[in-house]
């Protein structure tokens, strides 16, 4: 087994948790979207776009007191990566944990979807230093660069 070097941790900054995979550290993200004003997400819509985006999509409904705070979550897999995107009661809210460059594509692909497309004011939380709002022509080039 052969070992790593990594500079002192004093904690990653927020939305950001830090895993080691064999040599690797890598980055996993912990962010909120949230709509501010206009209409709010789907969830059945999102899991159609997500299985046609990534193709492997898991839904797991939310059960018990979980379905006072979430209607359930999405599970994708991509690449060896995946993410978590729970979705919120209401539609106003996702939850999204995951390997940093596949929150990044989630992102892009949420920009690119309703309710950002009908005109919803949606913002990320702790991905940035500031919310960052979603607008239809945020990429994942855009997103990379800001994060934290």
């Amino acid at each position: 087994m052969r070992a790593t070097m990594r500079p002192p941790h004093h904690g990653p900054p927020t939305g950001v948790d830090t895993r080691v995979a064999g040599d690797e550290e890598y980055a996993m993200a912990d962010v909120l979207v949230a709509v501010l004003e206009g209409p709010v997400f789907d969830v059945a819509e999102l899991e159609r776009g997500a299985r046609h985006e990534w193709g492997t999509v898991a839904f797991t409904a939310s059960t018990g007191e979980r379905r006072q705070s979430s209607t359930g979550q999405l599970e994708l897999h991509h690449d060896g990566r995946s993410v978590r995107i729970v979705a919120l009661v209401g539609g106003e809210g996702l939850g999204i944990e995951g390997d940093d460059d596949l929150v990044a594509e989630v992102l892009a692909w949420l920009a690119r979807c309703r309710p950002v497309l009908d005109g919803a004011l949606a913002v990320v939380t702790d991905w940035a230093a500031e919310p960052l709002e979603l607008t239809p022509g945020t990429a994942v080039d855009e997103l990379r660069a800001r994060r934290l």
